[in-house]
């Protein structure tokens, strides 16, 4: 086996700098690792910076030394210590650029329209810290806030905490004996981001309520609700009865009248029905008066 060459120990030598930065990078943020002429080139960039920081450092200090005594002489073993040196703050200072959408978020649209963030996936939870609802494959919902999520959607684990599973009707099961849960990313099919808690109103609740009530009847009239195929007996399905003061138990509905559904404190009441009502209200018979069995007042000058 033989060495390698000087000139590639030189290469080596002068590249190093760059390669510490571009290590830096990469371990603070999720950029998928390039390929080795890539990397060659990072480092390059990299080096070029360190260079110039090099430079401006030198010039300062010898400016220092003339002004104010000197310490010691600039020699290259000692340019080569601080090019590493400056290498790790130069790389930090990238990545953190990188994760905060740097320079990318401070420049025009007609000059880019890219991001500094890896992928559209990590752009979404860096953009959005919030509560999110992850759909998994096999038709079940999980909802929480996540504390770590996988760099890629293919890979990796979501760290979640406040965990809440949400049914088909969309009850929520909180789970407060779990501080913490891990949930594979290769078994969500799709993420979705909840609104921030001053957005959320009681009419975007009911629009959510219903759209997911819509979503899990399409899914049950297909045969499929949460992977396994669904019988379908022709009986009808009530809907949930709640009572308050002063009202009637709601009358059970049919399958097919998507429209009659309990939300909430309000009840959104079907076509059909009220028009019944109407038409007994026009029909009913007016309550006969009450017969007045007081008896006349006579006067004094007439008995």
């Amino acid at each position: 086996m033989g060495f390698p060459s000087t000139d590639l120990l030189q290469v080596i030598y002068f590249l190093l700098p760059g390669f510490v930065a571009a290590w830096i990078f990469y371990g603070f943020t999720a950029h998928p690792r390039q390929s080795p002429f890539e990397r060659v080139v990072e480092a390059l960039i990299f080096t070029a910076f360190v260079q110039a920081a090099t430079v401006c450092l030198q010039s300062l200090l010898l400016w220092a030394g003339r002004r104010f005594g000197s310490l010691g002489m600039w020699t290259e073993a000692g340019g080569f210590a601080v090019g590493v040196l400056l290498a790790l703050p130069i790389g930090a200072l990238a990545a953190a650029m990188s994760n905060g959408n740097a320079p990318h978020g401070w420049l025009p649209d007609w000059i880019t329209r890219r991001t500094s963030l890896p992928s559209e996936w990590y752009a979404g939870f860096a953009k959005f810290p919030r509560f999110v609802y992850l759909r998994l494959k096999d038709g079940r919902t999980f909802y929480g806030w996540p504390v770590e999520w996988p760099d890629t959607s293919d890979s990796g684990h979501f760290l979640m905490t406040r965990c809440e599973w949400i049914l088909a009707d969309s009850t929520r099961v909180e789970l407060p004996l779990i501080e913490a849960m891990l949930l594979p990313a290769e078994l969500v099919e799709t993420v979705e981001f909840e609104l921030p808690q001053q957005q959320i109103t009681a009419p975007a609740i009911r629009e959510n309520q219903v759209s997911l009530r819509e979503i899990h009847d399409a899914q049950h009239e297909a045969g499929v609700v949460s992977g396994v195929e669904a019988r379908d007996d022709g009986k009808s399905s009530s809907t949930h009865q709640e009572t308050r003061d002063g009202e009637e138990a709601p009358v059970p509905a049919t399958k097919s009248d998507a429209t009659d559904r309990s939300i909430g404190d309000e009840r959104f009441e079907p076509t059909a029905p009220a028009a019944d009502h109407d038409r007994r209200e026009a029909t009913r018979l007016p309550a006969p008066a009450a017969e007045d069995k007081s008896e006349p007042i006579v006067e004094r000058g007439e008995r």
